[in-house]
């Protein structure tokens, strides 16, 4: 391995200071945000957890993550979620080497 683990955590750490907010998309219409109810560091990963809003009703079919004024992660889903329910969702990562899990 080429890098050293503590400048790995490091680039890890600087990723999630580097988060602002985040959005969710319902039925592939416009973002709306989320809120980030905690974040925490769990077997040298970083665990992000987003509520969606319980009055939030449809599908939801994206989550991004915004930061330093732009986009800075995201991916498709296809969640139902129905009015009245509050939507938990965890994202982890860490930065790692090529070839290392």
């Amino acid at each position: 391995m080429f890098w050293k683990e503590n400048i790995l955590n490091m680039l890890s750490s600087t990723v999630l200071n580097t988060i602002d907010s985040c959005q969710f998309q319902l039925d592939g219409d416009q973002w709306k945000y989320a809120e980030i109810t905690d974040t925490s560091e769990i077997d040298g990963k970083y665990v992000i957890t987003i509520t969606i809003p319980e009055a939030a009703d449809g599908t939801v079919t994206g989550i991004q993550l915004l930061g330093m004024g732009s986009v800075i992660g995201q991916r498709e889903e296809h969640i139902v979620k129905k009015s009245g329910q509050i939507l938990i969702m965890k994202l982890k990562f860490r930065v790692y080497e090529e070839g290392e899990l």
